[in-house]
């Protein structure tokens, strides 16, 4: 990762208004938190983790500002590993993510159906060793290892049904959807309405310039605003870009909302958003 395109990223998202961000690092996580620092805008980095090897020591990471371990996605990572990272931040009371019912064919590899996507990590060796199917979809194996509660953030859930949404609202879990990601790899579209009726905690994210056109979550709010009844509350789009990340990423005492005792931040909503669809 290029540093001058960080600072591009970085640079951008604050011009659109972002404040804050949580940005999943590997080796460049000093570089980020500099850059971070530099454009004057908060983060949260989550050190993604994948493979069938257990957690790293992370006693001598000499890391500034928030972090926390992660992991990829259930299907490239051995669900040890997964609970162990989950059980780290659990002892110290910080933030878990990990992708969660993005691809299609996921949850058909999890119910032990086989299909296009189960081979395809097969043949690139993606599959943790010793993978066996659990039997259930993604969201109810990943409440069966204990990642899901107030404290997650489960990336993407585009292939979740009723029952799947019944489990990630129960669990408390923030569900950061990325509408135009999904839209842009082609991998379904979040059945949006539904969660959001079911009162799930819905937040935004961009995915990556690598999947997305840019970083503007106004854009993102756009797209997701298309996705749901005309007659939502405005507050509603809002919270899912400020009191809900806020909450999840356990930042409700400083950020999310201008109150007193928190830090003055803000952005100006775009005029359009004033405007019923």
């Amino acid at each position: 990762v290029c540093r001058a395109d960080v600072e591009g990223a970085a640079a951008a998202a604050r011009n659109s208004g972002t404040c804050f961000v949580a940005d999943v690092v590997g080796r460049e996580a000093v570089m980020v938190r500099s850059v971070l620092e530099a454009e004057g805008i908060g983060g949260h980095l989550f050190r993604e983790l994948s493979g069938w090897r257990g957690l790293p020591d992370f006693s001598a990471a000499d890391w500034r500002g928030p972090w926390s371990p992660s992991v990829h996605a259930l299907y490239s990572t051995a669900p040890a590993l997964a609970r162990e990272a989950k059980g780290w931040c659990v002892s110290r009371d910080l933030p878990f993510s990990l992708h969660l019912a993005e691809a299609p064919g996921e949850n058909e590899l999890f119910l032990g159906r086989g299909g296009e996507f189960a081979e395809f990590l097969r043949a690139r060796r993606i599959l943790p060793k010793g993978f066996v199917p659990p039997g259930l979809s993604a969201v109810a194996y990943a409440s069966e290892l204990g990642l899901l509660d107030g404290r997650t953030l489960a990336v993407h859930c585009v292939h979740v049904d009723e029952a799947d949404i019944g489990i990630l609202v129960r669990s408390g879990a923030g569900i950061c959807l990325c509408p135009r990601s999904n839209g842009h790899i082609g991998v379904g579209e979040a059945p949006v309405a539904a969660l959001h009726a079911a009162g799930a905690t819905l937040c935004l994210g961009t995915d990556s310039l690598a999947s997305n056109d840019d970083l503007d979550l106004w854009a993102e709010l756009r797209a997701v605003r298309a996705l749901l009844p005309t007659d939502i509350p405005l507050w509603d789009l809002l919270a899912m870009v400020t009191t809900h990340p806020a909450k999840v990423l356990g930042l409700g005492g400083e950020y999310g909302s201008l109150e007193a005792g928190k830090r003055a931040v803000w952005a100006v909503l775009p005029p359009d958003f004033f405007v019923r669809p």
